[in-house]
């Protein structure tokens, strides 16, 4: 029988971005004692979760179009949100170019992995139009504690850089107890067969 893993599809941010949410996020995670973020590299979900084996997978992963990495990568992000019932995160705000490229992103994804997948963990609503590009700041939140931690000062974060798009495997149980292995990486702006890195060669 075929192995099969659960997968997703992330776009990272440049290094300086990706510290500042860290620091968010482990703020935000001691309030909560919830350190469930930790279990993933600062990001943005372009492709939620799906099955499929490591083959088809890796193959749909090679045969990204390089005309989607000449897309504008700056991005902003807006103030933290709350979302019922325990998420907090930070939204990419539309009125840039580089919500848009996210957004082509998605489509993108969805078309290649929709005939890859053996099942799909993403509701449609989340999907196409329902799509929200945020990074998530942490669970296990409440009213309450989203108003302590919007009780310190939140500096406004300097517009951000996508820089790279990776294919993560899963741990097999949810909620994540260790975290998500970087199975393929892809620099943004160099996107072609040959610069695809596999992390388990």
């Amino acid at each position: 029988m075929d192995e099969i893993n659960r997968y997703a599809i992330f776009a990272l941010l440049d290094f300086t971005s990706s510290r500042w949410v860290r620091h968010e996020q482990y703020r935000l995670a001691r309030i909560t004692q919830n350190y469930m973020a930790f279990c993933f590299p600062v990001h943005i979900t372009i492709r939620g979760r799906f099955l499929a084996t490591p083959e088809r997978v890796a193959k749909a992963f090679r045969e990204i179009n390089p005309s989607v990495a000449k897309l504008p990568a700056t991005i902003s992000l807006n103030q933290p949100i709350y979302l019922q019932p325990d998420l907090a995160w930070l939204e990419v705000v539309p009125e840039n170019q580089g919500y848009q490229t996210l957004r082509s992103l998605q489509e993108y994804f969805e078309d290649r992995v929709s005939g890859y997948a053996i099942a799909d963990e993403v509701p449609d609503s989340h999907k196409h139009a329902g799509f929200r590009p945020h990074i998530t700041l942490g669970w296990g939140v409440t009213p309450a504690v989203f108003q302590k931690f919007l009780g310190f000062h939140v500096p406004i974060l300097p517009p951000s850089c996508i820089e790279s798009l990776v294919l993560v495997r899963y741990p097999l149980h949810w909620p994540l107890t260790e975290a998500v292995k970087i199975e393929r990486i892809v620099p943004f702006h160099h996107i072609k067969p040959d610069d695809i890195i596999s992390k388990v060669e």
